[in-house]
């Protein structure tokens, strides 16, 4: 490459500003590998004007561990003319730090025939710090994907799921080698009704709906048996609507799957057994009462009378809430539907609670004409137990509403209380069996909320909760609405 000398004026004013504007340094040495001309970008990048490296041996600022590296780079850029030589190195700064260059030479002619080396020098500190960080977190990555019990999955979609990747965790819960795994629908390692859950969730992460999911659900071994796993799903995206892939982890939870039907099993046995005792002692103590009253009895007998009168009624609701779980489990929950007008039915349910709660505020924001097809006595036990909650968590002096919303297709119930809140870190957990927010003001045994999900879910609605801690908690379902009340 030869350099030319006949520029205009204009022509070296724009050249002179591009240099000292430019974001690398340009650096000319001779054949001795002395600083011939620095960029007065040099200034910006490391902090020193020019004057302190022109005349000076460039390997004089380099450090002592690239001089070698750097010598050789400059004798090949010198015995091959139309070559460009790259290499890193490191400077100091003014401020005493490294830094990492990425340095592109060549050799050039002046106009007068001289041959220098023409430099580049770009400073790639940055760039070399983050490329370095992602190299670490991809080894931490690799080696938590290859050591963690957990299975481990990523995942593509182009129309149906197929593994990319997945750890030996993973292959040991199925029993599948890699080579059968990368050849495999994820459909075919879960019962179909499993299968169509797992899908529906990952649909509303495709859309951006959500942004994970977690369910349990079974998986099918390669020898056929099968295992219960907890399922964790999450998108890694292109862009705000493009997922690049999924990431999953599945933990097996059979032991605990096993450990909860024994419990529900011995729940519904000493339920069955006390089923029938508790509502002939209810039967009694209610005889007694009405009995008692004509012989003028004292205050302190009926008292007590009302008071085993109230405990059996909740030894036989947490009977009936055993008794639920068992027929939930095995898909005994069978509902005798029919029309009814909602706002309306809601009212009914709260007039007969009233008795209930006398001194309690109950409030609508309803209007009529929201025709749904419900089990009447079903979503009455959903209503009683979470206007129960509502006001059980809330002040005595402040209101509990109940409002219905009509979307496109549903009809949405909401229960508004102005009670404590809710913790968002038990908020996920809130519809699981067993689950209780605070035990110290819990009567019951953390089954309602439970019972509650699987009824309004037979009803092909959905149930959630929106809360904050000192303001309250809004429980709300949906159920599909009915335009035409004939059909």
């Amino acid at each position: 490459m030869v350099l030319k000398k006949n520029y205009s004026h204009s022509d070296k004013i724009i050249t002179k500003t591009f240099l000292d504007n430019s974001p690398d340094i340009l650096i000319a040495l001779d054949h001795t590998g002395t600083i011939r001309y620095v960029s007065s970008s040099v200034k910006t990048i490391l902090g020193f004007s020019p004057e302190k490296y022109i005349g000076k041996k460039t390997l004089s600022f380099v450090h002592k561990q690239d001089i070698p590296a750097l010598k050789e780079a400059l004798i090949s850029a010198h015995k091959s003319p139309k070559k460009f030589v790259i290499l890193e190195y490191r400077v100091r700064n003014k401020k005493k730090e490294w830094r990492n260059f990425q340095l592109t030479a060549r050799q050039i002619k002046n106009e007068n025939g001289k041959i220098l080396i023409f430099c580049v020098a770009r400073d790639i500190t940055d760039q070399k710090k983050a490329h370095e960080m992602r190299e670490q977190a991809e080894q931490r990555f690799s080696t938590i994907f290859e050591h963690v019990a957990l299975g481990l999955a990523l995942f593509t979609f182009n129309g149906k799921l197929k593994f990319l990747e997945f750890n030996p965790a993973m292959e040991k819960m199925l029993g599948y080698s890699s080579k059968e795994l990368l050849k495999m629908d994820v459909k075919d390692l879960s019962p179909k009704e499993d299968y169509n859950l797992d899908i529906k969730m990952f649909k509303e992460l495709l859309k951006s709906q959500r942004d994970s999911y977690q369910i349990e659900k079974r998986y099918i071994r390669k020898d056929g048996s099968m295992f219960w796993g907890r399922l964790t799903v999450s998108t890694v995206r292109v862009d705000e609507r493009t997922p690049r892939f999924l990431v999953s982890s599945v933990e097996d939870i059979s032991e605990s799957k096993k450990l909860e039907e024994q419990k529900r099993n011995f729940l519904s046995a000493i339920a069955h057994d006390l089923k029938t005792p508790l509502t002939t002692s209810q039967i009694v103590v209610q005889m007694l009462s009405k009995e008692c009253k004509k012989y003028n009895p004292s205050p302190e007998l009926m008292k007590q009378l009302k008071l085993l009168d109230n405990e059996l009624h909740r030894l036989n609701r947490l009977v009936g809430d055993i008794l639920d779980i068992s027929r939930i489990e095995t898909g005994k929950v069978y509902l005798r539907l029919e029309i009814v007008e909602l706002c309306s039915f809601i009212e009914s349910v709260v007039e007969g609670l009233k008795p209930l709660y006398p001194s309690s505020l109950i409030e609508y924001d309803m209007c009529n004409n929201y025709y749904v097809k419900i089990d009447k006595d079903r979503i009455t036990q959903v209503m009683s137990n979470l206007i129960n909650n509502a006001i059980k968590y809330s002040p005595a002096d402040k209101p509990v509403t109940i409002s219905v919303r009509r979307t496109k297709n549903n009809v949405t119930v909401y229960i508004k209380d102005r009670g404590v809140g809710i913790p968002k870190d038990k908020q996920k957990q809130i519809f699981t069996q067993f689950y209780q927010v605070n035990e110290q003001f819990s009567t019951g045994l953390g089954l309602g909320l439970y019972i509650c999900k699987e009824i309004i879910r037979r009803h092909n609605g959905t149930i959630r909760l929106r809360s904050s801690e000192g303001k309250g908690s809004t429980f709300y379902f949906t159920l599909p609405v009915i335009v035409n009340k004939k059909l």
